[in-house]
């Protein structure tokens, strides 16, 4: 599961940020991405939409790196399949 997780999230930010997906990697930061806040916002809202989570603001505000996105949707996801 999260692999597949970290497909997506790869995908979806490659796109966003405009470069090719072998430039996404967890270590790496959005703002090396050269994505502002609202670029990984709007990120944080595609892989929601893709995987089917909610993520809320203040948690996408926190995040550094494309790995800690990979991993609170991974957790998210986790949890809702457990709970349902």
């Amino acid at each position: 599961m999260t692999h597949d997780v970290a497909q997506i999230v790869r995908r979806v930010v490659a796109e966003c940020a405009g470069v090719p997906e072998d430039e996404v990697r967890p270590e790496v930061t959005f703002s090396g991405l050269r994505l502002g806040d609202r670029g990984k916002q709007r990120a944080a809202d595609a892989v929601e939409r893709k995987v089917g989570v909610m993520l809320l603001a203040d948690e996408v505000e926190r995040m550094g790196t494309v790995g800690d996105l990979v991993d609170t949707v991974s957790e998210k996801l986790s949890e809702q399949l457990s709970s349902g």
